[in-house]
């Protein structure tokens, strides 16, 4: 078979494969491209889902005649010159491939600078003059028109713009200073106007309690664990200004978590990390989507200790006050903070165990009560949680049981090494060449699977926990997998469940093993506060 040179028109198309995934990979390519033109007002439309329409219109420098002719060449740039300028890229834009791809499997009409560009399929069709004195107004049209196969894999169209709205909102944290609007089928559905901070901007965003991160070059705020959510897009990762979907980054943040987030649980909220342009590279994926970096193992650190440093301000004795979040639609304008009600710590607290009323579940994660004029909150999976560490911790050392199904779980070198120096009641085990198989386990654990606790006590080995509350093996073992078999957000209990659950925590204290409280309590006085009464 000949090998011969593909013809610039499916070059084109194959480049498109890889830069144009669905409509929201278009959105990205061309808000980058008016960002990197120094637009501080972004506008976009979008009809069915993006298939018929996406135009994006800014107030940037916009492009000369020729440079808006030749923009649509493949590998045309006026980003980066030569080799070198890619161990620098600033922009968002610099690979000359985006806007080639695009028309190559669309209709697209260019308005900047007095000309008007028009091209289908990949061809030029005409340049002619227009009035767009000032910005850059691009229309994509019929989007995969020639070709279908590509064109019918696309999700529903409100899944389309979805991820649109998305990457709108994640891409709007780095530009706080830009305003963004995004028009679907001729409805305004978001509306953000230009914050004077990221977090200002941030709390346009994301509403509930809240912490800082500010640690090393790393800003920005993370959700309440209890307010976790089951979206893989609900926390926001930028890379000097660049949405990246980072697995270093991601893992980094989970471990800061310690054993407060389950695999099923995504946290909320963003974090901004700036790093010396050398030291990154952002040219490994065609949509820009992922980064690697020199020093991998340093930036997992920091970034693991600073959400936990986060958090552990955030858990402490005094539940924090929910904050006023402002309407997307709304301009932000400064006003003065409510009076922040007064709490009781945990231990303080007295709650009224035979006189509460259940009243409902609110969020499927905290049971509502009331009594003596007072309402009353229970986190559930903390305390049931609590409920399960203190009865793992008391019985640890107590009777155990042989395994009946005989697994072996595989572990490195460095892994089994620490399990031979570890001695842990009821844990007895036998080791192979590649991994170990667990023979017998206290009762108290016997529920869960060897799998589970093998890796649960390596991390707890290696761990001195979220808060270095507990100094020795068998209390960080008890903390890790306290966690298994507790009721999760997300789970639907009946009154009689409630109840039990209550009762049950009668004789355990009011935080969870992390540190959080459990119980919180809200006079009439301290609800009417918020309303201003």
């Amino acid at each position: 078979m000949k090998i011969r040179v593909l013809p610039d028109d499916v070059a084109n198309k194959i480049a498109a494969g890889e830069v144009v995934e669905r409509p929201v990979s278009v959105v990205r390519e061309l808000v980058d491209n008016s960002l990197d033109a120094g637009s501080t007002d972004i506008t976009v439309y979008v009809k069915q889902g993006g298939r018929r329409l996406i135009r994006v219109v800014d107030d940037g420098c916009g492009m000369e005649r020729d440079d808006a002719i030749l923009a649509f060449e493949r590998f045309a740039t006026s980003k980066i010159k030569n080799a070198s300028d890619l161990t620098q890229i600033k922009t968002f834009g610099f690979r000359g491939e985006a806007l080639a791809a695009i028309a190559s499997i669309s209709r697209v009409e260019l308005l900047t600078s007095n000309v008007r560009v028009r091209i289908e399929g990949g061809k030029l069709r005409s340049v002619d003059d227009s009035n767009t004195a000032k910005g850059t107004d691009i229309s994509i049209e019929h989007l995969f028109f020639n070709t279908p196969a590509r064109r019918k894999f696309l999700s529903s169209d409100r899944t389309e713009v979805e991820k649109i709205k998305t990457f709108i909102n994640q891409i709007s944290l780095a530009h706080f200073n830009t305003r963004f609007r995004l028009f679907v089928d001729g409805e305004e559905v978001i509306n953000l106007f230009r914050a004077n901070s990221q977090f200002e901007r941030a709390r346009q965003l994301f509403a509930g309690t809240l912490c800082e991160v500010n640690s090393e070059n790393i800003v920005g705020l993370i959700g309440h664990p209890a307010s976790v959510t089951k979206s893989k897009v609900s926390f926001t990762v930028l890379v000097n200004g660049r949405v990246v979907s980072d697995r270093l980054i991601l893992r980094a943040i989970r471990d800061g978590f310690d054993s407060m987030l389950k695999e099923s649980e995504q946290p909320r909220g963003y974090i901004s990390l700036s790093i010396p342009f050398h030291e990154i590279d952002v040219n490994v994926h065609p949509q820009k989507l992922e980064v690697r970096f020199v020093n991998s193992n340093h930036i997992f650190s920091v970034v693991k200790d600073a959400v936990r440093g986060s958090l552990k301000e955030l858990i402490g004795s005094r539940p924090i006050t929910p904050h006023v979040v402002v309407g997307k639609s709304t301009p932000i304008s400064p006003v003065d903070p409510p009076e922040t009600p007064g709490f009781q710590t945990p231990e303080s607290l007295e709650i009224p165990y035979d006189r509460l009323r259940y009243i409902g579940q609110y969020a499927r994660c905290f049971l509502l009560f009331e009594a003596d004029e007072g309402l009353y909150l229970m986190d559930m999976h903390a305390a049931h949680e609590r409920i399960n560490f203190d009865h793992i911790r008391n019985n640890l050392n107590r009777s155990s049981q042989g395994v009946l199904i005989s697994e072996e779980i595989s572990c490195t070198e460095e892994e089994l090494e620490k399990l031979k120096e570890t001695a842990v009641p009821g844990l007895n085990f036998k080791f192979t060449k590649n991994g170990v198989i667990l023979k017998s386990v206290p009762a108290c654990i016997s529920h869960l699977s060897p799998k589970i606790i093998i890796e649960e006590l390596l991390i707890a080995i290696s761990s001195d926990g979220l808060f270095e509350r507990y100094k020795s093996l068998e209390d960080r073992v008890a903390a890790r997998l306290a966690c298994h078999k507790s009721v999760r957000s997300g789970d639907e209990l009946s009154k009689e469940e409630a109840f039990s659950l209550v009762d049950t925590s009668r004789e355990v204290l009011t935080r969870c093993p992390h540190g959080r409280p459990f119980w919180v309590k809200f006079s009439v006085d301290q609800v009417g506060r918020w309303f201003g009464r």
